[in-house]
C-alpha cells in the first residue's frame, strides 16, 4: 500500500518522495516510488498479487500528484488499482 499525503508518498513507514519535488517535474514517473514498486513486485507470491496496489490518499490531495503516482504504478506493472480516500 502507498500512502499519498499532502506532503509526500509513504510506504513501509518511510517517505519515498516529497510532493513538491516531483510535482514540478516534467517526468511523470516518480523514480523512488517506481523502485519501491519493483521491489514489491519481486516479492509477490502470485501473478495476481504482483499487479495489485492500494493507494490511500488524503481527500484534499491535488489530482496532479495522484495522476503521477498512478502512472508510476502502471509503468512498474501494477494495473489493478484500489484507491482509498481518507477524509478527516
Amino acid at each position: 500500500m502507498l500512502e499519498l499525503t499532502n506532503n509526500g508518498v509513504i510506504a513501509d513507514g518511510r517517505q519515498l518522495a516529497d510532493n513538491k519535488t516531483f510535482a514540478a517535474s516534467t517526468d511523470l514517473n516518480v523514480r523512488n516510488v517506481y523502485n519501491w514498486l519493483l521491489a514489491q513486485k519481486a516479492r509477490a507470491i502470485s501473478a495476481d498479487a504482483e499487479k495489485k496496489i492500494i493507494l490511500q490518499c488524503d481527500r484534499g490531495l491535488e489530482f496532479n500528484i495522484v495522476k503521477r503516482i498512478m502512472y508510476t504504478c502502471s509503468k512498474a506493472g501494477f494495473t489493478d488499482f484500489s484507491v482509498l480516500v481518507i477524509e478527516e
